[in-house]
């Protein structure tokens, strides 16, 4: 085929424009998955198979036009496909997509904190890169805005409570990779001792009960998408039934056939399978949603459970004791962030 890449984004900016004059807004991105779809179909796959004639271009930028701004059923059914190929992925890659975002906003505050090597009797130098790794921990973690005072003096004594004037002398001594990971290992034992705190009443203003929220969120979204559901099977019922008995699959060949009654023409038959194909394409995706919202709220519920057992465990180990062993209490706090 002699269409390439620069030469459909080129059709695609020409036939987003061509709506725009028509008053129809397309985005150019869904217009590129409508030509790359329709280059498929022989009937216009064959005006680019050898070269690129003006004549078939324009034939065919008209061809796209008049689909997108018609507004036909079918339409909207490949926009849905778009949505969900474009918007929608597994959960594993958006969680990782939101954690690499983090982590790149953070990054050149991370590289400020690691190349810092202030002298040893430079008091003020140590207490603004104390500041840092502080407001790096509350941004880390999203246990509120270090923009509050109150978040982030909670993050500062949290921090201290943990990591002493010593332990960052020591810090800044270490090689840069070693650095990141410390960070990284304060970032987990600082959040659970500031989640500690919310829990024991002592502070936690600004941090959300995440786990919780997501359950009764989960919960809220379930139940639409249950309505939502069910609102759809109505659709593909009356239109499965609005049809029964008219189409045909002949024995001999396989092919399709559709008796049309006689106070009906094809027309109207075509424009039922168009909106039933879009019903059921819904269908399908509002059922995976279901699905996806279910494992996630089963997974928070576990989170829930998994959350007061390690509370309670931290509980039981500092009660009644003035001092607890830092082997035996900071990888608890790691385990409850």
């Amino acid at each position: 085929m002699a269409c390439n890449e620069n030469i459909i984004k080129n059709m695609a900016s020409e036939v987003t424009r061509n709506c725009q004059s028509h008053n129809v807004i397309v985005e150019e991105d869904f217009v590129t998955f409508l030509i790359e779809l329709l280059l498929l179909n022989p009937k216009y796959g064959k005006l680019f198979s050898k070269t690129i004639n003006r004549n078939n271009l324009e034939y065919f930028v008209n061809e796209c036009v008049a689909m997108l701004t018609k507004g036909e059923t079918s339409i909207h059914t490949l926009k849905m496909q778009f949505v969900m190929r474009t918007s929608y992925g597994r959960l594993e890659d958006l969680v990782d997509q939101h954690l690499d975002s983090i982590e790149s906003c953070l990054r050149p505050l991370v590289t400020e904190i690691v190349e810092e090597e202030p002298a040893a009797d430079e008091e003020a130098a140590f207490k603004k890169l104390f500041r840092k790794i502080s407001i790096y921990i509350i941004l880390a973690s999203g246990l509120g805005n270090p923009g509050q005072i109150t978040t982030l003096k909670e993050g500062v004594a949290a921090l201290e409570s943990v990591f002493t004037l010593e332990d960052l002398k020591v810090f800044i001594t270490l090689p840069t990779k070693d650095k990141w990971k410390r960070l990284y290992e304060l970032m987990e034992i600082v959040s659970g001792v500031r989640l500690f705190n919310r829990d024991c009443k002592k502070g936690g203003e600004g941090i959300t009960d995440l786990p919780f929220n997501l359950v009764d969120a989960g919960k809220a979204c379930m139940s639409t998408l249950s309505n939502t559901l069910m609102a759809v099977m109505q659709k593909v019922n009356s239109l499965t039934t609005a049809i029964d008995g008219s189409v045909v699959i002949q024995e001999e060949t396989g092919n399709v056939c559709v008796n049309v009654d006689p106070q009906f023409q094809m027309d109207d038959y075509n424009q039922i399978f168009e909106v039933l194909a879009f019903y059921r394409q819904y269908e399908i995706y509002t059922r995976k949603l279901l699905g996806d919202v279910e494992m996630l709220v089963h997974s928070a519920t576990q989170s829930v459970r998994k959350l007061r057992e390690v509370l309670m465990e931290l509980h039981a180990s500092v009660k009644y004791k003035a001092a607890v062993p830092v082997l035996t209490v900071f990888p608890l706090f790691a385990d409850l962030w």
